[in-house]
């Protein structure tokens, strides 16, 4: 299934009945159970992730091993993937870019950035032009 194909359709899982759920896992085999258990979508933990390699959460991972990861689990299932990048495992949007655009590349459905301690206005910028256009649409709480 191409990229584009498979974030059409976790796009499509997310209208309807049943509601989505997101089990999440930490590699291959753990993906490969939650699909056999029935899962629609996968997405990844980076705190199980990074537990099941002896680190703490909070981009410990190095950039390849999530890349790694990203890989092996999408080669493992037939349903969409989802990985959690934590803040973009860089404060530098064109890198947070390029690393979106190589899992992408691997058939990855969808990514979710999170886990920052930055400013909200650092974490907006990493997401680049339309996470800052549904921010300022965004209400604010007081």
């Amino acid at each position: 299934m191409s990229s584009t194909s498979t974030a059409a359709a976790f796009r499509a899982l997310h209208a309807g009945n049943p509601v989505l759920v997101l089990a999440n896992v930490w590699d291959a085999a753990s993906a490969r159970v939650v699909e056999l258990a029935g899962a629609r979508a996968i997405a990844t933990s980076s705190a199980a992730v990074s537990w099941a390699h002896g680190l703490p959460d909070g981009e410990h991972l190095r950039r390849d091993h999530v890349l790694a990861l990203a890989r092996e689990v999408v080669g493992a299932v037939r349903v969409p993937v989802t990985v959690d990048l934590e803040a973009g495992y860089s404060a530098d949007p064109v890198e947070v870019g390029a690393l979106v655009k190589e899992l992408v590349d691997l058939g990855i459905a969808g990514i979710n950035l999170e886990d920052g301690k930055a400013p909200i206005e650092e974490l907006v910028a990493r997401s680049g032009g339309s996470a800052r256009r549904r921010a300022r649409r965004a209400p604010t709480s007081s």
